[in-house]
């Protein structure tokens, strides 16, 4: 198994974003679903539950709480302690070392289900959008725009988070399936466990946006109409949903003054590569 890096980082800030990130992140959907097409017609977006996740592997990763070793279980319960603002340093490091020595932190049956229990709630309340760096991926048109027939949307980075409020990073591909054991920052360590995918799935290139706790409610979100930065349209987008995105764009330039840029896939020129043209409407 494979332990967790420092390559892991979490983006809060806003500045480290900039930095970071690329200005634009791509969602790939189908035209002829009604729901997809609600990015466009109510300028909304989805926080998917991890169980409804294609991937039965994705955000499935339970703490290892039974491979703690005694300096490990010492520093879970003073991060418990801290969380539940209980006395000052000295108490608290005295105190964890008492909880570390209980029996139930050195039952491994009852850690190796509290960490199950752990990943059940998260995965209940957690809420991702998932997105790519890279709209000219030919895998992820036919595996998530309905074989090229689809549609991609492009998103202001920036704009997506201010709009949902959400924490962002990328995917970390990793050949091995990871042991995961709490750090001293339960979210960081929550990241991790929303942000692992096996490495079979790098042609993604993800890049996601997590709500650690979500409301049923909550998970449509409302973003801003220049957040949408432009629409591709796949190469063979049928020529009646072709006039349909474009009077869907147009429309919308109507009413907001803000125009989307509106591209077409096509096969570049002895190349298995893409390209996108400008439609003109």
């Amino acid at each position: 198994m494979a332990l967790f890096s420092s390559k892991y980082i979490r983006y809060d800030d806003k500045e480290e974003i900039a930095n970071a990130f690329p200005d634009t992140i791509y969602k790939y959907r189908a035209w002829d679903n009604d729901f997809h097409k609600r990015i466009l017609t109510n300028f909304e977006i989805f926080f998917s539950s991890p169980e409804n996740l294609n991937d039965p592997y994705d955000c499935n990763l339970a703490y290892r709480y039974e491979s703690m070793n005694s300096i490990e279980k010492i520093g879970l319960a003073e991060r418990t302690l801290k969380g539940a603002n209980e006395g000052n340093r000295k108490y608290r490091r005295k105190k964890a070392r008492e909880l570390a020595a209980t029996p139930y932190m050195n039952d491994k049956e009852y850690l190796r289900k509290s960490g199950e229990m752990q990943l059940m709630r998260l995965r209940k309340n957690a809420g991702v959008f998932c997105a790519s760096s890279n709209p000219k991926s030919n895998l992820m048109w036919s595996y998530y725009a309905d074989s090229h027939k689809g549609f991609c949307i492009g998103f202001d980075t920036i704009g997506l988070y201010y709009d949902t409020n959400a924490s962002l990073g990328n995917v970390i591909y990793q050949k091995d399936f990871p042991l995961l054991k709490p750090s001293t920052d339960r979210s960081f360590d929550i990241f991790r466990q929303l942000h692992t995918k096996s490495r079979e799935r790098h042609h993604e290139e993800e890049i996601r946006l997590a709500h650690y706790h979500i409301k049923e409610e909550e998970r449509v979100r409302k973003i801003r109409v220049s957040t949408l930065k432009m629409i591709i349209a796949g190469m063979r987008m049928p020529e009646i949903h072709l006039l349909e995105m474009a009077e869907t764009v147009s429309k919308i330039g109507e009413a907001s003054g803000y125009q989307i840029e509106l591209l077409k896939v096509q096969q570049k020129t002895n190349s298995y590569e893409l390209e996108f043209n400008k439609i003109q409407f």
